[in-house]
């Protein structure tokens, strides 16, 4: 009877996950307008094939119509030193520019998820790498948004001074807009409190702004270095 028991039981947890699977317009319209919920069934069972699909739809739509959009105003401006050829060149690599722009942006993904999943162990997270992969991904879907942005440009050129003020501010919102998504995901993947989750998308950011702060700090140390050897009696006769 016991055997029996615990058989019923050990069933149970099958037949609700089989129910918690979500499907692609779901995963997409939940990860935007309601990324509490759908990061819970996320992190219960990580969608990492829907995760690549629309990863890798994102990043050729904004990579491909940025990419446009740059060569079309570029192509607008007259030509100086030759740089209606370089705009003609540029356009015929284009394919070329967008895959590489995607293996870049897969590597990059890989590598932000393994700092982001060993940062959350660190501060007590217990939660599994192919989690903080589906969610790094996943987190990264509101920048569909800039192509609008893009297609404005597009039409009014970046001769105004409005439209690039337009894409910085949706640039910074989307940013905003990703990276809360990126909070509540590692959150629920880790079992962490959201001020840790917050802890953990923002120390890799802190690390990159004091290593470029120190990079600056020695080039500029560098160039008075050498101002100053330059001006020593004798050094150009």
């Amino acid at each position: 009877m016991e055997e029996k028991d615990w058989i019923v039981e050990s069933a149970t947890p099958a037949v609700d996950i089989g129910k918690d699977k979500i499907d692609l317009l779901e995963l997409i319209y939940g990860v935007l307008f309601d990324p509490a919920a759908t990061m819970k069934r996320v992190a219960l069972q990580p969608p990492v094939g829907l995760t690549v699909l629309i990863v890798t739809i994102v990043t050729l739509i904004v990579t491909s119509m940025g990419i446009f959009t740059f060569t079309r105003i570029s192509g607008g401006v007259s030509p100086i030193y030759g740089g209606g050829h370089l705009i003609a060149v540029m356009q015929s690599i284009i394919p070329l520019v967008v895959i590489f722009g995607l293996l870049f942006g897969y590597l990059k993904w890989f590598i932000y998820s393994a700092v982001l999943h060993l940062i959350a162990e660190f501060l007590g997270g217990n939660g599994q790498a192919r989690g903080v992969f589906t969610v790094a991904g996943l987190a990264g879907l509101p920048f569909i948004f800039i192509v609008p942005f893009q297609f404005l440009m597009l039409l009014l050129g970046s001769r105004s001074i409005v439209v690039p003020l337009l894409m910085g501010l949706a640039g910074f919102g989307i940013l905003i807009w990703s990276t809360v998504i990126l909070v509540i995901g590692l959150a629920q993947v880790h079992h962490l409190s959201t001020g840790r989750a917050v802890l953990v998308v923002l120390i890799p950011a802190m690390v990159i702004f004091v290593f470029i702060i120190v990079l600056v700090a020695v080039m500029i140390s560098m160039v008075f270095s050498m101002a100053n050897y330059m001006n020593l009696p004798g050094y150009y006769y």
